[in-house]
């Protein structure tokens, strides 16, 4: 450890220090003859000594003096291990046993070139370093776990990854894209079964989430069939357990596919659970997939929306198609023909606020009760909208605007499109306006703005409820690049349908004007993923009430009873269940406060999707491409010790020397008090001693 001092002001400073305590000890002990004489020439020297050191002692500490601890480290290359923790993985596990512990006993071969992590990941990352497998994970997202590897090294010395999964992901962007912005090798370990065995299954099912009552509804079916050429099979549609529709499938070759349409009518209002199911053949190693489920939920009544805009603009058309995207939804656009209707569900109001009687328009829609989702752009008057906005207000900073990227607040809980983060932090950014946005609360904020590579604390995307009245706000215009975005990363506009739709869904819903209110977080859950439930309860002056025992009464759709009991938490109140069964449950809440009886009631749905088993043949062709792209090599469990000598012999990144250091301001340090107090104490102690003032 070697340590250096330093000043906040100038060095010469000290000199002026040390010419301080030298003149004040002068003054106050050579200056007057008649106190020197009286105590003694050599007493005066000692005297004069400690006043010196104390006096340019001060001085010196009022120069912000730190002392700046510092040590030269060496940093190896870091190799990181990256294991795929997901449970197709464990269809494998003697397999990955056996790699991870191979790769485990490298590392002593390697320690002194290399410094090895090991990782782990499923849907998420763990950076726990163990070298202990649980391939118990629901999703595989390789994309995701590449680019947080890449981010948390950033500014280390990082020499590359060791990437060890079978190349099946269900969830995510694709890694081969990821991997093009690496500038260090990726090294491919590829686990599993490349060999296509006889298996017939479902790819997808594409289908609306809810549908209207009497209305049909289309679904899209996806097949896929390896190695059963020249076989007849069956598709079953079944809704709430009872056939409604079956059609038979020719399998033209042994690399089959086939997109199946087929339309339900919307009988029974409720969730309805709809059931697929294909042929199971003898040949078929895996027949998992040959069945999936989902559920809709058929209700009573399009919402009716409206877009108005002073003037035309890309987004409009955007807008409008993600919205008529859902059956739910009746969408009109609007220019300068605009009439406030009792019977509108939204309005969507872009570009507004340039005048007053825009203000007076939305003023109206207010008035009786239309919510409303504002979007900010270039014409956007502050003035304007802070008179119309009980809350929200803008403080402008100028007529500059900002170019902001789009940030998930994962604290957001009013609709989870948390799955969709690492996408929506990939949309390009919107032309926002320059200013501060206050009057609301961090859980209104549904997206952050990011400036360059800065996540501030400003909203891009805000979801406010004043007083009752639903009010959104998106602060920036552009966003019809979304939507191009989306299709370049996904080739489709599912997500930014999706944003729209739960946005819309959230702001159209007529207020709950109950006293008790209890809602899941989302309409569907995954079986090994936790439900939450939230709740609030108010009485009658709309106070927050605390405290309170809620109860909740849950059912199946076997109508069998399950009872729990919410726990307070914060200004909500909250249930988590685990481990529920695929089926659709319906649930009432219910506590008393003073003699009153209050209930609520809802449903949500619990998925059993089984990505993992999916498919399990092992796309080895993915993991080359990857290493190919990044300079580094592909390897086969059979091969991994090739890895170890390739890693030796072609040595990645160099060890690099770190300058490890810390500052301490100086007043801080306990021993110049004790210092001070020494030197005072013994100057008095010897100027008493020797007769002195």
């Amino acid at each position: 450890m070697n340590l250096e001092l330093n000043t906040a002001y100038p060095a010469w400073l000290i000199f002026a220090c040390i010419g301080l305590g030298i003149l004040y000890a002068w003054i106050l002990y050579f200056y007057n003859q008649k106190n020197r004489d009286s105590i003694g020439v050599r007493v005066v020297y000692v005297l004069a000594f400690f006043r010196f050191v104390l006096a340019g002692l001060l001085a010196f500490l009022l120069l912000e003096p730190v002392v700046r601890h510092y040590n030269y480290v060496k940093q190896k290359p870091i190799m990181v291990m990256l294991i795929d923790d997901s449970e197709s993985m464990g269809l494998m596990r003697d397999t990955m046993q056996e790699v991870v512990a191979r790769l485990s006993a490298f590392e002593e071969s390697l320690n002194n070139d290399y410094q090895i992590d090991f990782v782990h990941f499923d849907k998420s990352v763990s950076y726990d370093n163990s070298k202990i497998t649980k391939l118990t994970g629901e999703e595989t997202n390789i994309g995701k776990a590449l680019r947080e590897v890449k981010s948390q090294y950033f500014n280390q010395n990082f020499g590359g990854v060791v990437l060890v999964t079978d190349g099946i992901y269900n969830a995510g962007v694709s890694p081969i894209s990821i991997s093009e912005s690496y500038n260090v090798p990726i090294y491919t370990v590829g686990i599993g079964d490349t060999t296509k065995y006889a298996d017939l299954r479902i790819q997808n099912i594409a289908s609306n989430s809810m549908a209207y009552l009497g209305s049909s509804f289309k679904c899209l079916l996806e097949l896929k069939a390896d190695k059963l050429r020249e076989k007849n099979a069956t598709v079953q549609i079944l809704v709430n357990g009872k056939e409604v529709q079956r059609k038979e499938i020719y399998v033209s070759s042994n690399q089959f596919f086939k997109e199946i349409d087929f339309e339900l009518k919307a009988t029974k209002i409720g969730i309805n659970r709809i059931d697929v199911k294909l042929t199971v053949f003898d040949q078929e190693k895996n027949s998992k997939n040959n069945s999936a489920a989902f559920y809709i939920d058929v209700i009573d009544g399009k919402r009716k929306v409206e877009i108005w805009s002073a003037s035309p603009h890309p987004d409009l058309g955007m807008i409008k198609s993600s919205i008529t995207s859902n059956i739910n939804y009746e969408v009109q656009l609007k220019m300068n023909q605009f009439v406030v209707d009792r019977q509108l569900d939204l309005v969507i109001l872009h570009d507004w606020f340039a005048g007053q009687s825009q203000l007076d328009l939305f003023e109206e829609l207010k008035t009786i009760g239309v919510p409303v989702l504002c979007v900010v752009g270039d014409h956007f008057n502050p003035r304007y909208f802070n008179e119309g906005s009980q809350n929200i207000k803008f403080n402008s900073l100028g007529k500059v605007s900002n170019a902001t990227l789009p940030v998930l607040n994962q604290e957001f809980g009013y609709f989870d499109v948390k799955e969709s983060a690492e996408l929506i932090d990939q949309f390009p950014p919107l032309s926002s306006p320059y200013g501060n946005w206050e009057g609301f609360s961090s859980n209104d904020i549904f997206m952050y703005q990011k400036i360059g590579n800065i996540e501030t604390k400003e909203p891009l995307w805000i979801m406010h409820n004043e007083n009752g009245y639903r009010f959104g706000l998106i602060s920036g215009t552009g966003i019809w690049q979304w939507k191009l975005a989306d299709y370049r990363q996904n080739k489709s506009q599912d997500l930014t349908k999706l944003l729209f739709n739960q946005g819309l869904q959230y702001l159209a819903v007529k207020e709950n004007k109950k006293l008790l209110k209890v809602q899941p977080i989302k309409s569907e859950f995954a079986t090994k993923e936790p439900i939450v439930l939230k709740g609030e309860l108010y009485n009658q002056g709309l106070e927050f009430v605390k405290g309170n025992e809620i109860n909740v009464l849950l059912k199946d759709d076997q109508q069998k009873e399950y009872r729990y009991t919410m726990n307070q938490k914060n200004v909500t109140y909250n249930l988590t269940l685990n481990n529920l069964k695929e089926g659709a449950y319906s649930y009432t809440a219910s506590t008393e406060l003073g003699s009153q009886k209050l209930s609520d009631y809802g449903s949500f749905v619990v998925l059993d999707l089984q990505k993992e088993l999916m498919n399990q043949t092992a796309n080895f062709n993915m993991l080359q491409k990857i290493a190919n792209k990044t300079k580094g090599q592909f390897y086969e469990s059979s091969t991994l010790d090739s890895l170890k000598y390739d890693l030796l012999a072609n040595k990645v990144g160099k060890t690099q020397i770190l300058d490890q250091h810390k500052y301490s301001d100086l007043i801080r340090f306990k021993f110049l008090f004790w210092l001070i107090f020494i030197f005072l104490s013994a100057e008095w102690f010897v100027r008493k001693w020797s007769g002195g003032y």
